[in-house]
């Protein structure tokens, strides 16, 4: 399965409490062999994942 998810922010970037609850959303999908692309606005901070199957992708 695919997920394609759009939030403003992930961490380390984080503003408020969207952050937080994307992170623990991704990672549990991730985590349960479902490929996922979060899709962010691009930050000074880079946004890493460290599962193979999450990618955090920045755009303009």
């Amino acid at each position: 399965m695919k997920v394609a998810m759009i939030g403003w922010e992930y961490p380390p970037f984080k503003t408020g409490g969207l952050g937080t609850h994307c992170y623990g959303l991704t990672r549990g999908l991730a985590d349960k062999n479902v490929d996922v692309d979060f899709y962010m606005p691009k930050t000074n901070k880079k946004a890493i994942s460290d599962k193979e199957n999450l990618h955090i992708i920045e755009v303009v």
